[in-house]
């Protein structure tokens, strides 16, 4: 791989798990396979990311001639793939939020200023902000949506507004994002301590709408606009919970909740809202 196909791999599979993902296809597709071959790394680039499952699951760039093909130019240089790959970055304007997100707790981080956060340590912070960082740009999508609907849509008299994203996969992590307007009269402190408490019970509600979470992870902003101040959560369910009344919790956090959303089941993303692959 030159400095020209590292170039092109980078700003195609831009984030960690993208890029570790294409390594490994590409892998796959030179070591032991004498009969394979490419003109050069966009052909392979090029495959890769036009080959993929109805479930979006990559297929192997010679799925169609295992052991016996060549990548020629002929795809890359096609309109087709050229129409393709703009509808794709269109299609990933909303993901950039997400890494918007990552690089403001990532910068807290590293000059160690935790006013606006939850968390008042570097370890703390930083669980966090890997489970951020380790979203596909794909999942980056749907993540970036979700939590612009929670930050900046309101309607009338709303003071609270929620989203939960299950996990996609078994091992995948699971995010709450909660918004909350500071109530007149309650100070700044009493508001992030509030706050703090109504996140940790959403998340607790969250095990009643995705059962299967094994980490939950919890942002809390102000209702309504581009957040001031975040409070985060990082939430291991068999070593933060206490087992014997996890589900006990769980529910009364759920029947909490519901005072606050009349559905609460309506504030779950489900697979109907997830991105399509372009």
């Amino acid at each position: 791989m030159d400095i020209d196909g590292l170039w092109a791999v980078l700003s195609d599979l831009d984030t960690i798990p993208d890029f570790a993902r294409y390594l490994d296809a590409r892998r796959a597709f030179i070591r032991g396979q004498a009969g394979n071959s490419a003109t050069n790394e966009w052909c392979m680039l090029t495959r890769y990311l036009l080959s993929f499952t109805d479930d979006g699951d990559p297929l192997p760039l010679d799925c169609v001639n295992p052991g016996h093909t060549h990548l020629s130019n002929t795809e890359w240089q096609s309109e087709s793939t050229k129409t393709a790959f703009r509808a794709r970055r269109e299609a990933n304007q909303d993901s950039y939020l997400w890494d918007s997100l990552v690089n403001h707790q990532a910068t807290m981080i590293e000059q160690q200023g935790f006013t606006f956060s939850t968390y008042s340590s570097v370890q703390d912070a930083e669980r966090v902000v890997r489970y951020l960082a380790l979203e596909t740009r794909l999942n980056r999508r749907l993540l970036g949506r979700a939590w612009k609907e929670a930050c900046l849509i309101e309607e009338p008299d709303q003071a609270a507004n929620i989203r939960t994203v299950p996990h996609s996969e078994k091992d995948a992590t699971t995010y709450v994002f909660f918004t909350w307007q500071q109530p007149e009269g309650v100070s700044d402190d009493e508001y992030r301590h509030r706050r703090r408490d109504l996140l940790k019970n959403m998340v607790l509600a969250s095990l009643i709408d995705v059962p299967t979470s094994k980490v939950i992870i919890g942002i809390a902003s102000e209702l309504g606009q581009p957040p001031d101040s975040y409070d985060l959560l990082h939430f291991n369910v068999s070593e933060d919970a206490i087992q014997d009344t996890i589900q006990a919790d769980a529910k009364e956090s759920w029947d909490f909740k519901k005072q606050i959303f009349e559905d609460p089941r309506s504030t779950v993303f489900d697979e109907r809202d997830m991105p399509q692959i372009d």
